[in-house]
């Protein structure tokens, strides 16, 4: 019964965020749609649209990321009621949710954007703000706030009055300090990103702080930490710490002023290790002009060795092919079980983030 009720409260909050938002048309360029999604996807806002082909609730979540929609609501109507599916809520809230949708069906979605709306394409970025001078001479500060979404993680500055002052962001390498009293700030990190603002400030008309707070903690993939180290004399910095360096996207909101950064998460590292195919041969006591007797794939258990210990053993499908993943280095290549077909002395250099063909040649014994 609590289950239920939970459930009941989930999706009915779910539905109110769904429906209480103006339909926006964002429309698409014709050639990024794809199934199974049919219709104009938003990166932002609520949508009617249509399955393109079967799918799974994950897979049209996955399909309208890939759009650029990171949905936080979907649903459909059964019999005149809404379902909804929550991507990443816990099962009980999904449980009327179709396990299936068949082609054609439409179905309401909320979108955020996702890493697929947005561009990654810059190290640096200057430029004056927008909103014109502010009335006070100083553009005020009212918040700064982290957000975590679908492949990138996002830094928000909010500024009072419409005005977002003139900017300066940059990686650095070189220690920085605190205004005033100099004090070096390393934020946690593997590389660091300087928000400069100018004409800025940090304190309301009474002096007192105008923004929740000087430090952000997020830990998110890509945003570790971001830190005020710098509001004085009409200048704010924030020092964003990053897991690695990598292009940023710039976006300046109205309707409040925002300033606001994204930085896409790490890609995964390719895998390394080494593919191939098997071949055994001859196939014929002698080999006639005419009538060739080429080798033929051979099912066999493979074995990647250095020196006496075995990193990783892998079975040759029926055509002779193979792939198993390898820390980079160089191995010793044998055959495992009968002694035919056998595989002479055998290397394999396994390079960083790829993999190495090996095209091998057993010996049968035939002659």
């Amino acid at each position: 019964m609590l289950s239920s009720l939970r459930a009941l409260s989930f999706a009915a909050i779910a539905l109110a965020l769904l429906v209480a938002l103006p339909l926006v048309a964002h429309p698409r360029p014709a050639e990024a749609q794809q199934p199974p999604v049919v219709g104009d996807v938003p990166s932002e806002g609520v949508a009617f649209l249509l399955v393109g082909a079967d799918a799974s609730p994950t897979s049209l979540a996955t399909a309208l990321a890939d759009l650029g929609c990171a949905a936080t609501t979907i649903g459909v109507t059964q019999a005149g009621t809404w379902s909804l599916y929550v991507p990443g809520a816990p099962a009980f809230v999904n449980d009327a949710f179709p396990g299936s949708l068949v082609a054609s069906t439409p179905f309401a979605v909320r979108c955020t954007p996702s890493a697929a709306a947005l561009s990654f394409n810059l190290l640096e970025a200057t430029g004056t703000g927008s909103g014109g001078p502010p009335p006070a001479g100083l553009a005020m500060l009212t918040d700064a706030r982290t957000g975590g979404h679908t492949g990138f993680d996002r830094f928000v500055v909010e500024f009072a009055e419409g005005v977002i002052p003139g900017y300066d962001i940059r990686y650095v390498t070189t220690p920085q300090f605190t205004c005033g009293a100099g004090f070096e700030v390393t934020p946690p990190g593997n590389a660091w990103l300087s928000v400069k603002l100018e004409p800025a400030r940090i304190n309301d008309d009474l002096g007192q702080l105008s923004i929740p707070s000087r430090t952000l903690d997020p830990n998110l993939p890509a945003l570790i930490a971001a830190e005020e180290i710098c509001g004085f004399e009409g200048q704010v910095i924030w020092l964003l710490g990053l897991d690695e360096q990598q292009p940023f996207q710039l976006t300046l909101l109205a309707d409040p002023a925002r300033l606001v950064i994204d930085i896409p998460h790490a890609a995964p590292a390719a895998a390394s290790g080494a593919s191939g195919i098997a071949l055994a041969g001859p196939q014929c006591p002698v080999e006639i002009q005419g009538q060739p007797c080429p080798d033929e794939p051979v099912d066999v258990s493979l074995a990647f060795s250095q020196g006496t210990t075995t990193v990783a053993t892998v079975q040759t499908a029926s055509d002779g092919a193979f792939s198993v993943d390898l820390p980079a280095g160089t191995y010793n290549v044998t055959t495992t079980g009968p002694q035919l077909p056998s595989l002479g002395p055998t290397q394999v250099t396994v390079p960083s983030g790829a993999h190495a063909w090996l095209e091998l040649h057993l010996d049968t014994g035939i002659r």
